[in-house]
């Protein structure tokens, strides 16, 4: 088993939640949502079917203004505990979000998928993902660039009467250190609904 070459990704990750959020969260900027905009002309969404799964993940409530840092402990604890245990990564990191309240805290899970269960000591669970219909769209570009795709796809499921059901994700299936240009960064958006 090699060992996981993520320590940069994690470093991206927590960065990339500055970006998408801001440095500050109560104080959104305007000329940022006006370029992206224009980035994010087409979006498409899709409805589907995802497959069960399994995770080692952190779930955390953390100020709203704090989310990178917790995401970058959460993950560099996840791929210690990895590393250690010689367990193997299914696929790429992820982060649900629960709640998210920009002049409060925000409920978060993040986790990495894996193959079988495994165990961890402290607060690393392993969970088991339930197969699910979701709303999703690939975003192609800067982090920055997300909201967009949230507004649209929420503008979706209220156009066809469905109901959110559960936590929604995000997909980071682009490795920052690996591609240096944002404008080929994909991020995996999705809605669990009913």
């Amino acid at each position: 088993m090699k060992k996981l070459n993520m320590f940069a990704t994690i470093i991206a990750l927590f960065l990339i939640q500055s970006m998408v959020f801001g440095n500050d969260l109560q104080k959104p900027d305007m000329k940022s949502k006006d370029d992206t905009t224009k980035k994010c002309s087409k979006i498409d969404i899709e409805v589907k079917e995802i497959e069960a799964s399994k995770a080692l993940t952190i779930r955390a409530t953390t100020p709203s203004g704090e989310i990178s840092t917790k995401l970058g402990e959460i993950y560099q604890d996840i791929i210690d505990c990895m590393n250690e245990n010689e367990i193997e990564m299914a696929g790429p990191p992820f982060a649900r979000y629960y709640s998210w309240d920009p002049e409060g805290d925000t409920d978060l899970e993040a986790g990495m998928p894996v193959y079988e269960e495994a165990e961890c000591e402290g607060v690393i669970e392993f969970v088991e993902l339930p197969a699910c219909k979701v709303v999703t769209s690939l975003h192609v570009g800067p982090y920055e660039s997300l909201g967009p795709v949230y507004e649209a796809i929420q503008e979706y499921i209220d156009k066809k009467g469905l109901k959110i059901n559960g936590a929604v994700w995000e997909v980071y299936l682009t490795d920052p250190a690996t591609e240096p240009d944002p404008n080929n960064y994909k991020t995996q958006v999705y809605y669990p609904v009913e």
